[in-house]
């Protein structure tokens, strides 16, 4: 599953892409890893999106 956020940090405004794991239970709490794309791309390049995908299937959530 994925789920676009945004949050504030100071005059700015980020957003990225969670990838939650399919077999998540509500409330549990699981590792998480920072996917972060290289110089010229952005959350949607496939290089940020094949890691961040791979390790939600392994089970980690992902922000990318």
């Amino acid at each position: 599953m994925e789920k676009l956020v945004s949050f504030a940090s100071d005059d700015l405004t980020l957003s990225g892409i969670l990838n939650i794991p399919a077999d998540i239970l509500a409330g549990e709490k699981r590792p998480a890893i920072l996917v972060l794309h290289g110089f010229g791309s952005n959350k949607e390049s496939q290089n940020s999106i094949w890691p961040a995908k791979t390790f939600a299937d392994w089970g980690y959530i992902t922000l990318r």
